[in-house]
């Protein structure tokens, strides 16, 4: 895990544009390099997020959190199910408790049963529902 760079946009672009990846994306599909851009600068000007990379021999997802605690991950679909999205949400937690927050939360489509799943499994509650989606919590 190591903070985004800017070289990193067009490997994070290809994993959001992957078939599993885009699908739980609330994103106008495909997701453009122009929005990507504009995700990490707004990012980077407004200090609302940290963002990292999961990284092996080239970038296989991405980790944000914002100030307020809510989590977005993604990894590459090749990359699923080996374990590195639950060593990242355990890394999350502790840089978020190290960074004072007191809860991490996150919203998940309620058809992602995989996804809804692994959070539960992590510790997370669903705590309501906003549309199509769960929203879940992990006190820290």
């Amino acid at each position: 895990m190591r903070e985004v760079r800017e070289k990193d946009l067009d490997g994070l672009l290809e994993i959001i544009n992957e078939p599993k990846v885009i699908r739980y994306m609330p994103l106008e599909k495909p997701v453009t390099m122009e929005r990507v851009r504009k995700w990490y600068d707004s990012s980077l000007l407004n200090h609302a997020l940290s963002i990292f990379v999961l990284e092996l021999d080239r970038i296989i997802g991405a980790l944000s959190i914002r100030k307020d605690g809510k989590t977005t991950i993604w990894i590459s679909e090749r990359h699923q199910r080996k374990g590195y999205g639950t060593i990242a949400m355990e890394w999350a937690a502790v840089y978020a408790r190290e960074n004072g927050l007191k809860r991490l939360w996150l919203e998940c489509f309620k058809e992602n049963r995989q996804a809804l799943s692994f959070y539960h499994k992590l510790g997370y509650k669903d705590i309501g529902e906003r549309g199509d989606s769960t929203i879940m919590e992990m006190k820290l």
